[in-house]
Order: structure tokens, then C-alpha cells, then sequence
């Protein structure tokens, strides 16, 4: 059998959009709390927001991976895609204003195991997926390259165009291969919690 070329791979490589400024407005409109009021419904696409992981790394996350550390708080993608995909991630500011970390400590307070226990695993991830899909095209976007994933897409851009410490960082908060260290990388150990922060 024939090796497929790089331009036959990327032919077929799904590749998906970011979302715009304008679309984030449409999605986290006045309307969002309201349609999407389920607890996974509403937290996974904020957290993607203002992460970049991937839906299955957030659905299945336990309140155990919710952490503090030097003041800063975070929670451990423990599974994922890749090796590289296990990470800390400082929990963004806006979640922490908008009440995630309230959230995640009532639910440790009852005793709860998982961030979205109320969903069996194997729906975790499903749930939201069929939801968002809806949720997309109900906010007017029409762009079937604009998916869950986009978010992805849309926080690693967003932190080239910020200027974000260096592509390590970027690497780090969202769980790509190592690759993107360039030549060091091999020299390169786990970056600070400041450094992700920023």
C-alpha cells in the first residue's frame, strides 16, 4: 500500500473554525444561561471558552481535580488525548467570577465524585455534544466548521494574538505535543504556574 502524501492527509483533516468576537456574542448572549441550564451544559462551553480543552477532557473531570496551588487555583486534565494532554490548568479568572469554583465546592461538599455526576459517563461528553450542535445553529451560526472543538481554535489563536509568554505556555494550557517546543524541547520541564497563568 501507497503512503498517503501530506497534501492527501490534509485533504481529508478535519479542520474547524475558530469562533469570531460576534459569535461568542451570540452564543453567550442573555439567552445562554437560560436554554443551556443544565450544569454541563452550561459550564463545559465556558470552561472550553477559557481553556481550549477538549470536550472529553472536561466532561469526565472530578471534583478531586479541582486544586489549589501558590494561591492559584486549577484543576489536572489527568486524561486525554495524548501523554502531553495530562496538564494543569489555572482556572481563568471569569470562571472564577462567574462561580465555577462555588459550584465545584458545593458539590464537594455533598459528597459528590464528578463535576457533571449527574450524567452517566458513557453521556458525558454526548450530552453537550448533541446540545451545542443545536445551541450553534440556534444562535444563527451557520459555519458547520464551527463546532465544539472551534473553541480549540479559537483560545490558541486568541493567545498568538495576545502574545502570550511564548508557545510553550500555549502548549501547556492546551495539551499539545511537546513539538511545539521546537528544538529545546527535550531541555524543557513542566512550565511554572505564573508563566500559565499569564
Amino acid at each position: 500500500a501507497k503512503m498517503a502524501s501530506k497534501r492527501e492527509i490534509m485533504r481529508v483533516t478535519k479542520h474547524y473554525t475558530p469562533f469570531s468576537d460576534d459569535d461568542v456574542a451570540k452564543l453567550f448572549g442573555l439567552t445562554f444561561s437560560i436554554k443551556m441550564n443544565k450544569p454541563d451544559w452550561y459550564w463545559l462551553p465556558l470552561m472550553a471558552l477559557y481553556s481550549g480543552a477538549r470536550l472529553g477532557e472536561l466532561a469526565n473531570l472530578a471534583v478531586a481535580d479541582f486544586g489549589i496551588h501558590d494561591d492559584v487555583k486549577f484543576y489536572l486534565i489527568r486524561i486525554g488525548k495524548t501523554a502531553d494532554s495530562r496538564r494543569v490548568v489555572p482556572l481563568h479568572s471569569a470562571l472564577i467570577d462567574f462561580g465555577l469554583w462555588e459550584y465545584v465546592e458545593h458539590l464537594r461538599s455533598l459528597g459528590q465524585t464528578h463535576l457533571f455526576g449527574h450524567r452517566p459517563p458513557t453521556m458525558r461528553s454526548k450530552s453537550l455534544g448533541l446540545r451545542w450542535g443545536k445551541w450553534v445553529a440556534d444562535s444563527g451560526i451557520k459555519d458547520n466548521t464551527k463546532v465544539f472543538h472551534s473553541f480549540r481554535s479559537t483560545v490558541i489563536t486568541d493567545l498568538y494574538a495576545a502574545a502570550a509568554p511564548n508557545g510553550a505556555a500555549i502548549r501547556d494550557t492546551v495539551g499539545h505535543s511537546g513539538g511545539m517546543r521546537g528544538v529545546h524541547g527535550i531541555y524543557v520541564s513542566t512550565l511554572p504556574m505564573e508563566t500559565l497563568v499569564k
